[in-house]
């Protein structure tokens, strides 16, 4: 049960977890591995472990429950000990490539940042429960797993000559929430909405990015570019 608060299971997996929020994934391993599978069954996050991927990218895929409810569900393996392993072997697939294998490394790495982090569909590997207000930039204790996403992307847009990898990394880009809004509003006396925009921000550069890619490869483009209602909406 999960109430069982005392037991090794337990401070084992609430440790690995801690350390796979501060990325420290290789020191997260010995603890994680230490963790039985009847043991993460039992908890409600099992329910997203049985059935998410992260290794998916979220810009593509949001991926649901099968139920409404978050039911214990029984797990073949822990998802928490294989993304630290893939975790480690991407980062050194970063460190040990170049070129184009680099640029797709760094895109393959975001994509399991980002699932990981509070704003992907595998929140779980790092925390016990998920809210649409939580804010990475709140935990400065931790490795902020958004940052590096952004982090990755741009780099990797920016170093790769292959068309369709570019326009993957400009779309997640552009995709990902990250600091201030791009448009807030306030209201006037008469109660009309007020848009306000602050250019200095990611999502202004993002969008600004990808429209300008689509801007010079219209007929190229894939269609989750060219019919992306957001992106039309900030061209106009």
């Amino acid at each position: 049960m999960e109430s069982n608060m005392f037991g090794d299971n337990y401070f084992c997996d609430r440790i690995g977890t801690k350390l796979i929020r501060e990325g420290r994934f290789e020191e997260a391993i010995p603890w994680l591995e230490q963790v039985s599978l009847p043991y993460l069954s039992s908890l409600k996050i099992s329910a997203y472990m049985a059935w998410r991927d992260y290794k998916k990218p979220r810009w593509f895929f949001n991926e649901k429950l099968f139920t409404i409810h978050e039911e214990p569900t029984q797990v073949k393996t822990n998802q928490k000990l294989d993304f630290c392993r893939d975790m480690i072997n991407g980062i050194t697939r970063v460190q040990s490539t170049t070129g184009e294998e680099r640029a797709r490394a760094k895109y393959d790495l975001a994509t399991m940042y980002f699932q990981a982090s509070c704003k992907g569909n595998c929140w779980y590997l790092g925390r016990y429960a998920n809210s649409i207000y939580d804010n990475p930039q709140e935990y400065p204790n931790e490795k902020n797993f958004v940052a590096e996403a952004v982090r990755l992307l741009e780099e990797a847009a920016s170093e790769t000559s292959n068309f369709d990898l570019r326009q993957r990394c400009l779309y997640a880009n552009a995709y990902i929430p990250y600091g201030e809004p791009y448009i807030t509003y306030t209201y006037d006396s008469d109660y009309n909405q007020v848009p306000h925009y602050n250019t200095n921000t990611h999502e202004d550069k993002s969008m600004t990015d990808l429209a300008d890619f689509y801007r010079a490869n219209p007929t190229k483009c894939n269609s989750y570019v060219s019919r992306c209602d957001i992106l039309r909406k900030f061209m106009d």
